[in-house]
């Protein structure tokens, strides 16, 4: 579910893969939400990133009938209109690529750069070649809202193939992420699963790549996990990061070993 900023409209996904990518609710009355809308092709919608200032919807599809990003007006919020699209399936797809070399597949999770007009998308992949991270051109330069452009890509920095086996699913993979302006630098931090928590530099959307890692393992010696995590294999298994702007933090949650802050400092 992903709550509008400043409306009282809620909207949700629809992972099926069958069905229109997500509804809208109007919760004035948040007793009764009253559902005002479908929208979206048919298929898995994973994730809704809205951007008030612009008044701009993403939403991210992973599976079904489509697979890719699906870009939205949203100044009227309750009846978003579709401006433009990317479809994955007609570019390089993950099965044929060799780990770094950009492909598409499963779009998992997008954000809008707060001060320029560039998309980050990133992929997450079972198995196999891992899915990296996209920047796609939105209306920067050549891009657009209704064509957006791929200008760079990334993987994490020790990115190789991934078994089929359970304990090995998403090790190198990229999962959920955040944009974090920084001065004249744009940065993204990012949970990538065994990698930890790792930290991108996309001042230079045409040449993303990672500048920092922490293995977010601490005191792993001391961590029983339950069944369900155990089958994951090891720590570190880094799930969410996201940025506080108002407090200039970033935390992390890793699923074995618990919840990270950390602090931006310049380099002396």
């Amino acid at each position: 579910m992903t709550p509008h900023p400043t409306k009282p409209i809620l909207y949700t996904v629809n992972y099926e893969l069958e069905t229109d990518g997500f509804d809208v609710y109007d919760i004035t009355d948040p007793i009764t939400p009253r559902k005002v809308g479908q929208h979206g092709p048919k298929g898995a919608c994973h994730h809704i990133k809205v951007d008030p200032n612009r008044e701009l919807l993403c939403a991210s599809f992973q599976g079904g009938q489509f697979v890719g990003i699906v870009i939205y007006d949203a100044s009227n919020q309750r009846k978003p209109v579709e401006v433009g699209r990317f479809d994955y399936k007609k570019h390089k797809s993950y099965s044929t690529a060799q780990v770094g070399e950009e492909a598409f597949g499963a779009a998992h999770r997008s954000y809008f750069d707060p001060r320029r007009d560039l998309l980050v998308v990133g992929d997450e992949r079972l198995a196999g070649v891992p899915g990296g991270k996209h920047v796609f051109d939105i209306g920067w330069k050549e891009g657009s809202l209704k064509n957006p452009k791929p200008i760079g890509f990334t993987v994490s920095p020790n990115a190789r193939r991934m078994k089929d086996d359970y304990a090995n699913r998403f090790d190198w993979t990229g999962h959920h992420f955040d944009i974090v302006p920084w001065g004249e630098a744009t940065l993204l931090v990012s949970a990538d699963w065994h990698e930890g928590a790792v930290l991108y530099d996309i001042t230079d959307p045409t040449n993303p790549h990672s500048i920092d890692r922490y293995p977010t393992a601490d005191s792993m010696e001391e961590v029983t996990p339950n069944d369900k995590v155990s089958l994951l294999g090891e720590p570190p298994m880094a799930w969410k990061a996201a940025y506080n702007a108002k407090r200039d933090l970033i935390v992390v949650s890793d699923s074995f070993t618990g919840f990270y802050t950390f602090e931006l400092m310049s380099e002396t």
